[in-house]
């Protein structure tokens, strides 16, 4: 009597191979022994696992194999990690590059959910973070933390941050900086130029410099509350802007005619050895503690702007937002341009003039000083009445 393979049909001969299982027959081609248990199986029963090259009975799947959370791929429970977090697993590869566990409770996480305490050198989840981390530490991250600082200019070409420098012990009290990130995404940390007990630096995300959503933004509960902080002469209000279609040496280039109205608007910053007026290619060959400051060589890498101080409040921030768009969106490659565009554009001249009504500064004062820093960059000799400033900015 002819036999056939219960799986795919073929006849089997008296000398071939083949498997009797649940009172069906199987040829050779049609079963496959288990690599965990060493039994025979029908093939339609056995699941081939490409992470250790091995094939696996439907059982001893179930019983020893897990499908990583991340990449989708079946390992041997041996070689997954099981996150207590989530109550899944993941393979080595995948939690290398994306978790970690809490020194405090020793449970498996995200890294996003863990925060580093460089006091203690461990690493907590949030639970032992309150319990384990003391006060101090908690209203701030340490230096440089590496937290924040995200992208959420959403492709736009011209993008702006903000570090703000205050020295305010009621709001350092009043905030947890694990939870203000994540309900900001600024990051505060520490800053070693500051108080110790008041000082803090506030860092934003990277924003687009659009001035609606800005608006939006600095005018929320929270960070309207951070932008009215408390300050110090010691504190200082960098602002770091990009364009996606220039390089940071462009950027000097088209707004290094802006530079003795920048100057002349922040007349105490110039007296700090790093901010003194230089011309603009000193800028953009070097780096480092300068009014300028590159962030890279590539096109859309920042230029952070050191020269400005401790802003008031979410208005002079803004104000300064403002002024700085005008700045990129109207080149002045010379300071005869800049003049001339702080004469013919509107915005721009109420912007600066925003600026010298809330700082006390007198407006021949202010051009009394733009005259003297364009004789300092560039040598340039500014013949204008000073008297004219009053109109100019009166307009």
């Amino acid at each position: 009597m002819k036999r056939k393979c219960f799986s795919c049909g073929h006849e089997i001969g008296d000398r071939d191979d083949y498997l009797e299982y649940n009172g069906e027959i199987y040829c050779g081609e049609c079963y496959d022994e288990c690599g965990e248990c060493g039994q025979l199986f029908p093939s339609v029963m056995i699941t081939y696992v490409d992470s250790n090259d091995t094939n696996v009975c439907n059982s001893c799947l179930d019983d020893f194999y897990r499908g990583c959370y991340e990449c989708g791929e079946l390992f041997h429970l041996d070689d997954l990690h099981y996150i207590d977090e989530g109550d899944f697993y993941v393979c080595d590869s995948c939690f290398n590059s994306g978790y970690g566990w809490c020194d405090g409770c020793d449970r498996t996480f995200h890294i996003d959910h863990l925060t580093y305490s460089e006091e203690q050198d461990r690493t907590y989840c949030p639970d032992c973070y309150e319990e384990y981390v003391d006060d101090e530490e908690k209203n701030t991250f340490s230096y440089h933390s590496g937290y924040g600082r995200d992208d959420k200019s959403d492709g736009y070409r011209y993008r702006v941050g903000i570090e703000l420098e205050r020295e305010d012990i009621d709001f350092k009290k009043s905030i947890s900086a694990y939870d203000f990130l994540e309900k900001t995404g600024w990051v505060v940390e520490r800053d070693c130029s500051l108080h110790d007990l008041s000082g803090f630096e506030a860092i934003s995300p990277i924003y687009p410099l659009k001035l609606g959503q800005l608006e939006r933004i600095f005018n929320s509960d929270d960070i309207k509350k951070l932008a009215r902080t408390k300050y110090s002469c010691c504190c200082g209000g960098h602002i770091t802007i990009s364009d996606t279609k220039r390089t940071p040496s462009e950027l000097i280039d088209d707004i290094g005619g802006y530079l003795p109205i920048l100057y002349a608007m922040f007349p105490k910053r110039v007296n700090n050895g790093y901010c003194s007026p230089l011309k603009k290619d000193n800028y953009k060959y070097q780096s480092g503690h300068y009014a300028l400051s590159k962030r890279g060589n590539g096109r859309g890498d920042g230029l952070e702007i050191r020269l400005f101080d401790a802003p008031k409040d979410e208005k002079d921030i803004l104000n300064r937002f403002r002024l700085l768009k005008y700045m990129l969106q109207h080149k002045a490659t010379t300071i005869e341009q800049g003049l001339e565009n702080l004469n013919e554009i509107d915005g721009l001249r109420k912007a600066v003039k925003y600026h010298l009504d809330i700082y006390d500064i007198p407006y021949k004062t202010f051009y009394t000083n733009l005259v003297e820093y364009a004789k300092n960059i560039d040598l340039l000799e500014v013949r204008a009445d000073v008297e004219q400033v009053e109109s100019i900015l009166s307009k």
